[in-house]
């Protein structure tokens, strides 16, 4: 890496190699007689023999710059082996004529090669078409920088332009081997222009202006706009449309009058200008603002400054108003005979091709549309109807799904309608209907194994021994119904592409997810139902210690254990068994300190100094991994007075509201109304301290509040899974309710409700902060934090490279200081890490640390800056994970 950036480097070290190179080339040139002969061809406009060899200066320059890269890409390999030999081909054809078939061959060659290595364009969404298109793409574009070289500084200074655009879209999206490639070409070309402007001491020949027309061909390809495909095509043809414009008026101008189109001649766009009166100087210098104000407009469609119609037609008006310009010119002497015949014929033999293939797949999609559309339709009603537990309507939408889609399957079969991939736009509409409705019929045909999700829905938990026998055998037809959904997604994985008709892709989407939706219904209710009756003790009474959270008083998992209790699970039956305090376990607590430490994890409980007998079940889920937590809990339990558990159930005071908002108001003794989801919180954080000034009576209300509340939750008739699921579903996702399995499947269960409290590995960047409260007091219900993290991502790498910047803002509106231990977790390395951080390995991150005292009604910032490489997931998605710590 170099201590700026790659690409002020390149551009600065081209240009002084072609600045202070090219006059020992031009030297080298006339000591070997490498000149042009303006005698040699009558289209020459200087008049005396001029140097050439300028293009391996611009080679040598280019490749130079290319050196600042801190990577070897496919980019780099691409232009560095096709740039080559492209330059070697335009060596030999200085020298000596080459045949236009040979080098017709090499030139595909090359383009060839850089489609192989991933240098392609999407505009068809037909794989073959857009090969042939990259291909046609970089020969014509190579050709045309190599055309435009008819006048001195035309080719050098409209390259430059084109190259400063690309450098704009690539460095403003943050792709910095593209921009280094692009500012190298723009610094080359500005160099040798010293050389090469009016009267020109020097050619860069067919060696430079096909290696620059090479080099932007793939450079405007690879940039990547922030358009998808296929309106990202639209930006390289605006970045290089005046090249492309002198070509195509060139070639059409000289077929219709008889004129090979492989020599010579002074027909181009230069030459008409100065025909039509401007001076050369003039003609040029119109010809790079043309192409500037075109690559303006590409670099504000291509980053989304202004909308791309806008730009293609300020585009379009810059380069109609060109050739309203030159047409007029009087440039030929022969008069005009009309295309060619062969060419004619060509042209006709195309369109009638592209008719017989598309002919028949039209046909068949337009029978089979309004049939495919409704059928998927009807198929995701049939996925609401169950939803809502309708299984009779259900039944009826999905035979009359059914009855559609086998009806739209068999008009899109056969042969003939498959010609029709082959056809741009049509291939999509094909392949995506055809995807539908074989969705559809996926899913119609599990309708009878669906319909568990109904009986799944209707069971009744705290019914005693009726739960366990409703859920027993509810899970093979889950199983399977979630299979049969899951196979509907991946058939239309994919297919929300381009040149969709709207009504087409509306259907996509909307089925896809509602079929995503249901595919996880089945396969969350097929676990749960599996192991729901031996959780509730169908198999033998359970127990699970219940430890009961004060998020005031914050910890790595949540809030501080101040209430505990046992459940115990027997017969579909749950009941409290046991309840009290933390400090009646810390009281009962055995054994030594040390044994008491390696039931938890490396690492647990150091960040507080030396292992406290005394203090262990206030810190005892100092983790943010609820998986650790409860196997900390499981180990430790028995030491202090408790019975063996199965598993460990956590719930904070949010956690806790919930609960009461599904089971009904609770009435406590010594509190005048009954406690329910909306005052719970209130009530315990702040109200019970008035009414209970006094610490002892304060402290005997609550533990009698959270007693009276678990006892009536347990009671009260909670209905089934699914709406028990869907009303505690916010309090699940904020990690107010979690549990932890000790029994073989127990763990997946509660992954798949939401509830296991994992802290996810790492799929890709991630930013987690956790507070740890130092105070030993209940400040923490006054603590907001704000988190922001500014980020940068360069995808070219592999893997791509990260960095950021991470800002913690602690605000506490509490009448004391509060005191906290903060940790931010990433995967990334930290750069120049503030005072007193620590670092230690934890949760496949790296957890930064430190002390931050926050005073009374105001506010902290913390910041970090972080630095790294992360594999980005298929796609060169970049994905951001934001782990929540449980909080009020």
């Amino acid at each position: 890496m170099t201590a700026g950036p790659s690409w002020a480097y390149a551009f600065v070290v081209a240009a002084i190699v072609t600045l202070a190179g090219t006059p020992l080339l031009r030297r080298v040139a006339l000591v070997t007689a490498f000149v042009d002969h303006p005698v040699a061809a009558a289209h020459k406009s200087h008049k005396k023999p001029t140097p050439y060899l300028g293009g391996i200066g611009l080679i040598v320059a280019v490749l130079l710059g290319l050196l600042f890269t801190d990577r070897l890409t496919p980019q780099v390999g691409v232009i560095t082996l096709g740039g080559s030999l492209i330059g070697c081909l335009g060596l030999l054809d200085d020298h000596r004529s080459v045949g236009p078939t040979f080098r017709f061959t090499i030139e595909v060659g090359v383009a060839a090669v850089a489609l192989a290595a991933g240098i392609r364009i999407h505009a068809t969404d037909v794989a073959p078409i857009d090969g042939v298109i990259t291909v046609l793409w970089i020969v014509g574009v190579t050709n045309s920088v190599n055309l435009l070289d008819n006048m001195d500084g035309v080719a050098a200074g409209v390259s430059a332009a084109a190259a400063i655009a690309i450098f704009c879209l690539a460095v403003l999206g943050e792709q910095l081997v593209t921009a280094t490639i692009a500012a190298g070409l723009a610094g080359a070309c500005a160099g040798f222009l010293a050389h090469n402007k009016r009267p020109a001491s020097i050619f860069m020949g067919d060696t430079g202006s096909l290696f620059l027309g090479f080099v932007l061909a793939v450079a405007a390809i690879d940039v990547s706009p922030a358009l998808t495909p296929p309106a990202s095509f639209a930006v390289p043809l605006m970045l290089l449309a005046l090249p492309v414009l002198d070509t195509v008026t060139v070639t059409f101008a000289r077929l219709r009058r008889g004129r090979s189109v492989s020599l010579g001649g002074r027909d181009h766009l230069s030459h008409r200008l100065v025909a039509r009166g401007l001076s050369p100087g003039g003609a040029v210098g119109l010809l790079v603002g043309g192409e500037g104000a075109v690559g303006l407009a590409a670099v504000l469609a291509g980053r989304d400054v202004i909308p791309l119609p806008v730009a293609a037609l300020a585009s379009a008006v810059v380069l109609a108003s060109l050739a309203n310009l030159t047409l007029p010119a009087k440039v030929y002497v022969e008069p005009v005979i009309g295309l060619p015949t062969r060419l004619r014929l060509v042209a006709a033999a195309g369109v009638l091709g592209v008719l017989v293939l598309a002919a028949p797949a039209a046909l068949a999609l337009v029978r089979a549309r309004n049939p495919g559309i409704s059928g998927a339709n009807q198929a995701r009603a049939g996925l609401a109807a169950l939803d809502a537990g309708d299984p009779a309507r259900a039944a009826a939408l999905f035979d009359a799904a059914t009855a559609d889609l086998d009806k739209a399957h068999d008009r899109l079969g056969g042969g003939l309608n498959s010609l029709g991939l082959l056809v741009p736009v049509l291939r999509a509409n094909l392949a995506t209907t055809r995807a539908v409705v074989a969705a559809g019929r996926e899913v119609s045909a599990a309708a009878s194994n669906l319909s568990a999700l109904v009986a799944a829905r209707s069971i009744a938990l705290n019914r005693g021994p009726d739960v366990v026998d409703a859920t027993a055998g509810l899970d093979p037809a889950l199983d399977q119904a979630a299979s049969a959904l899951n196979r509907s997604v991946s058939d239309l994985a994919g297919y929300d592409r381009p040149y969709l008709w709207p009504s087409l892709g509306a259907t996509v989407r909307d089925f896809r997810a509602t079929v995503i939706a249901a595919a996880t219904k089945a396969s969350t209710a097929a676990t749960v139902a599996r192991a729901l009756p031996a959780l509730l003790g169908g198999s033998g009474t359970r127990h699970y210690f219940l430890a009961l959270e004060d998020n005031a008083e914050l910890r790595g998992g949540g809030g501080l254990v101040r209430y505990w209790g046992e459940i115990e699970a027997a017969g579909g039956q749950l009941r409290l068994t046991r309840f009290g305090t933390v400090d009646d376990l810390n009281r009962a607590a055995t054994g030594s300190a040390a044994t008491r430490a390696s039931v938890a994890p490396d690492g647990f409980l150091d960040r507080y100094g030396q292992f406290d007998p005394t203090n262990t079940w206030q810190n005892v889920n100092v983790s943010p991994d609820f998986a650790v937590t409860g196997q900390v809990i499981a180990g430790l339990y028995p030491q202090s007075g408790g019975d063996t558990v199965d598993g460990v159930v956590a719930v904070d005071i949010p956690g806790l509201a919930a609960l009461v908002g599904v089971s009904g108001p609770v009435h406590v003794q010594g509190w005048p109304e009954p406690l329910t989801a909306a005052n719970l919180a209130d009530v315990v954080l702040r109200d019970a301290a008035v009414r209970y000034p006094a610490d002892a009576d304060r402290r005997t209300f609550l533990a009698n509040l959270y007693r009276s509340t678990v006892e009536s939750v347990l009671a009260a008739p909670l209905g089934s899974p699914a709406s028990l699921s869907a009303a505690l579903a916010p309090a699940v996702r904020g990690g107010h309710l979690l549990m932890y399995g000790s029994q073989p499947g127990d763990e997946q269960v509660f992954g798949a409700t939401g509830m296991a409290g994992h802290v996810a590995p790492v799929a890709g960047d991630s930013v987690f902060v956790v507070d740890q409260n130092l105070t030993a007091t209940q400040v923490d219900a006054e603590l907001a934090r704000s988190i922001g993290y500014d980020v940068h991502i360069d995808p070219g790498t592999a893997p791509a490279s990260v960095r950021g910047t991470v800002t913690v803002t602690l605000d506490n509106a509490a009448a004391g200081d509060n005191r906290t231990y903060l940790s931010v977790y990433s995967p990334l390395a930290m750069i120049a890490p503030p005072s007193g951080m620590t670092s230690v390995a934890e949760l496949g991150r790296r957890a930064y640390s430190t002390t931050v005292t926050v005073p009374a009604r105001s506010s902290r910032t913390v910041t970090m800056d972080v630095q790294g490489h992360l594999d980005l997931p298929t796609g060169n998605w970049y994905r951001l994970d934001l782990p929540h710590q449980p909080t009020l």
